[in-house]
């Protein structure tokens, strides 16, 4: 009975071995699984945008640190405005879809162009394929891509609807959002950049749709001490242009991305100052450490300490 057991382990041995091999697919997907559902996956995401909050620096020197800022807050901006893309092209696609009508090809090719030049960005970053022009690039595509659209968009579907109606529908607070996220760069050049594109891309599809049109009216049309009737009948008309309001949202949007701007540097300077002053703490801790070491070998502890604190 007892020689018979030694030949038995390794047909035993191989069993389990197969067994795990067997079960090994299943182990995978019990382990897997779960992390893909709803609930797991938004805190994945979650997990992912406090990752470009930092960890502990590599170096104390304030330039590397603050280059680092800057690549993960450009990162992070990236990666929202991808996002948003992406977001925008699903909801176009399928509210047109739910609606009856079926999406244009052209407007589904741009949208996944610009998610596309999105992801193609934040893979780059930080990379020896990274260039400084690249974020001013991007932020010119997405706000231009914008304003075209608001250009030529087709409000009628076939009826004959003035296109000057799409300042009516959309306002220049569409391009907000491009500001607001090259602030995330720590880029002051790049907030002001931004805004100004916003508002000469704007400039340009108003002017392009006031140069197909047959007359312009505005605001220096309504008659002095004009009644009710004569207000509407300018503002209702179709050949009413209101380059004031055009005016008004431009400098509301210099004033915005100026302001950025301002506190973006204002908090690079900030930065900057607490890093050097991290330093200065370090290099003052180290001294006197060095100081307390050399002397405490001659003398007692406290006296060490005492030339340590009259030293500094």
């Amino acid at each position: 009975m007892t020689g018979s057991s030694p030949s038995l382990e390794p047909v035993q041995s191989d069993q389990t071995r197969l067994r795990a091999v067997e079960d090994r697919p299943a182990e995978r997907r019990r382990r897997w699984l779960p992390q893909w559902r709803p609930r797991n996956v938004s805190r994945l995401f979650f997990r992912a945008v406090q990752s470009f909050g930092g960890t502990k620096p590599l170096t104390h020197h304030p330039e590397t640190r603050l280059l680092i800022a800057e690549l993960r807050g450009l990162q992070l901006a990236i990666l929202c405005r991808t996002v948003g893309v992406g977001l925008a092209t699903a909801y176009y696609v399928f509210s047109l879809l739910l609606s009856g009508d079926a999406p244009t090809l052209r407007g589904v090719a741009v949208l996944a162009a610009l998610t596309a030049l999105g992801v193609a960005h934040f893979i780059v970053i930080g990379t020896k394929w990274d260039r400084p022009l690249l974020k001013f690039v991007t932020v010119a595509v997405d706000v231009l891509a914008i304003c075209t659209v608001v250009a030529a968009i087709d409000l009628s579907r076939g009826s004959a609807v003035p296109q000057i109606y799409v300042f009516q529908i959309f306002g220049i607070y569409v391009l907000m959002p491009f500001i607001a996220l090259a602030a995330l760069s720590l880029s002051p050049s790049l907030v002001m950049w931004a805004g100004f594109l916003s508002v000469v891309g704007w400039w340009g599809a108003f002017i392009y749709i006031v140069l197909g049109m047959e007359m312009t009216l505005s605001w220096s049309d309504l008659p002095t001490n004009a009644t009710r009737a004569e207000y509407e009948a300018l503002v209702f008309s179709e050949f009413f242009v209101a380059r004031g309001t055009r005016m008004v949202e431009s400098i509301s949007v210099i004033i915005v991305a100026a302001v950025l701007a301002i506190a973006v540097a204002r908090a690079k300077h900030m930065f900057v100052s607490q890093v050097k002053a991290e330093e200065d703490r370090e290099a003052e801790r180290q001294a006197r450490a060095r100081i307390t070491n050399q002397l405490g070998r001659f003398v007692p502890a406290a006296i060490a300490r005492r030339a340590d604190i009259d030293k500094a």
